[in-house]
């Protein structure tokens, strides 16, 4: 076989035709890429079926998607990464093309109004980070295949409605940090694979209908920094091995079924700020004091304890829980107290009126109306106020509802829950708006009896 030479010239003129080829070929793999990122956020956005502040208006061929409101792209591959449309008051239901934005890392949900279940297409999201889905109306049940969201540091799905088991495939999220499925209707027991979840710093269950026993595997999670399972139904003896949590610094378990000792490996927790097991049925109880949002400062007397961080004055029910450990001041920190002083005129009542309630606090009371009966829990004089000034029954519950979501969200325990004041400032100016086009009405909408 003869062997035919080219020259240098033409080896070149070959090897750049190859590279153009190819940059044809990656250019052409990208626009297809692209072109499957906005498809996917149009098809999200023909199911929401309420925008009140328009947000999605820009959600149009007349830019790219990654100039829309809500959504970030990365630099490099210009490929959706985050989709932010927390708080906006949308309505609908949440898009199985979702699972289609393969680069997202954040998608945030939260605070909006969405129902229907969450799509089982959510686990194709390899590269998920964050899943803010709370403070929605999602039913069903949880998705297992969740578990295939192997990045998932963050997943947020409390105060919906959902329904069945926590899955036991969740217990393959290895670098969850963050568990918080509170709020809901979940029934079963704490699956044992929560053992696996080494990196859980935050686990809350709390206010649910699970039943069962606590698993000892709790144990294991040495990162655990805060336990919320309160208001179940589960039954048995609290683990010893919860004592082996040694970075726990709040551990809350009240209105259960929970009999027998406290473990001795539980009170020598040298860094617990809040403890509180009440409304259950052990056998010391009386043993051990109610630790509320500032620890064991309440029961420090301040002159002999000159080490004490905070002045723990009259101000005490407007600061944050995690104030108790960290004793520094945090935007968050501004936005519970907020919070909780927007609870206060609304429904009348100081959160210091709630100081001598078994666990039940100002934030509680409001959350457990929250939204069936916040006419109940409404200050009476803002009620006759309404009837003065005869404001349609229909828009002043609606801007009522909003208001009191305003003030739960942001005196919500988890600092990472809590509504932005940007969010804050927008949501009132929408409602103040929505209250001063209505001038005085001449005829009360309220339904009659």
């Amino acid at each position: 076989m003869k062997l035919v030479g080219i020259s240098f010239a033409e080896f070149r003129s070959c090897h750049l035709l190859l590279c153009i080829a190819l940059a044809l070929c990656f250019k052409q793999v990208s626009s297809t890429t692209n072109e499957t990122d906005g498809l996917a956020l149009l098809q999200f956005k023909t199911s929401i079926t309420r925008d009140p502040f328009g947000v999605l208006n820009s959600w149009n061929n007349s830019v790219g998607f990654c100039h829309w409101y809500g959504v970030t792209c990365g630099r490099r591959h210009r490929r959706v990464t985050v989709l932010d449309l927390s708080s906006q008051r949308l309505s609908g239901s949440i898009s199985s093309h979702i699972g289609n934005l393969s680069f997202i890392r954040k998608l945030l949900l939260q605070n909006n109004s969405f129902d229907h279940e969450i799509p089982p297409q959510v686990g194709q999201l390899h590269r998920l980070r964050i899943l803010g889905l709370h403070y929605n109306s999602l039913i069903g049940k949880i998705p297992k295949n969740i578990s295939g969201c192997l990045n998932l540091v963050v997943l947020s799905l409390g105060n919906n409605q959902l329904i069945g088991e926590i899955p036991g495939e969740l217990g393959s999220l290895l670098k969850l940090r963050q568990l918080d499925l509170s709020a809901n209707k979940l029934t079963g027991s704490v699956p044992s694979s929560a053992g696996n979840l080494s990196s859980l710093e935050i686990l809350y269950l709390t206010r649910n209908n699970m039943g069962g026993s606590i698993p000892q595997v709790l144990g294991l999670l040495t990162s655990l920094q805060f336990i919320g399972i309160g208001f179940n139904k589960l039954s048995g003896e609290i683990p010893w091995s919860i004592g082996d949590c040694i970075a726990l610094a709040s551990l809350r378990m009240a209105g259960n079924f929970l009999h027998g000792s406290i473990p001795q490996s539980i009170r020598s927790l040298g860094g617990i700020e809040e403890l509180d097991l009440s409304r259950n049925n052990l056998s010391d109880a009386e043993m051990v004091a109610h630790v509320g949002d500032f620890g064991t400062a309440k029961f420090l007397d301040p002159i002999t304890d000159p080490m004490s961080p905070l002045p723990l004055g009259g101000t005490t029910s407007y600061a944050p829980p995690e104030y108790a450990k960290i004793c520094e001041a945090s935007r968050e920190g501004d936005v519970y107290s907020y919070g909780i002083l927007l609870l206060e005129i609304f429904t009348g009542r100081s959160p210091a009126y709630f100081a001598s309630r078994d666990n039940l606090t100002l934030h509680s009371f409001v959350a457990e109306a929250w939204p069936e009966r916040v006419l109940e829990i409404t200050d009476r004089f803002l009620l006759r106020e309404r009837e003065s000034h005869l404001c349609p029954y229909g828009i002043f519950h609606e801007c009522l509802t909003w208001l009191f979501h305003i003030g739960v969200t942001c005196s919500d325990p988890m600092p990472g829950r809590r509504m932005t004041m940007n969010n804050v400032a927008n949501d009132l100016c929408h409602i103040r708006k929505k209250l001063f086009t209505l001038g005085l009405c001449q005829q009360d909408e309220a339904p009659m009896a």
